[in-house]
């Protein structure tokens, strides 16, 4: 593409932000349309209470895996590690 192509699509693209955004938006929208549906036909629920539980449970985990690490970090003196390293 020549400079000078390149700079008028790109300056033209400074006035059509209202068409670009919503092409975008619609086909975000079907790519998630898209994915559900296959999420739907592979057995998993549309039940909120079932999302809200998974999500509960990852964090719960989420929060252990960084407390363990954390409180053995917590009784090591720091002179002592940095002496083996």
């Amino acid at each position: 593409m020549s400079r000078l192509r390149e700079l008028i699509v790109r300056f033209s693209g400074l006035f059509n932000k209202q068409r670009t955004d919503r092409e975008i938006d619609e086909e975000i929208e079907r790519h998630l349309q898209l994915h559900i549906e296959g999420n739907l036909r592979l057995g998993m629920t549309t039940d909120p209470g079932t999302f809200a539980a998974v999500a509960l449970l990852l964090g719960i985990v989420a929060f252990f895996a960084c407390l363990i690490p954390a409180r053995r970090a917590t009784k090591v003196d720091p002179m002592v590690a940095l002496k083996h390293e």
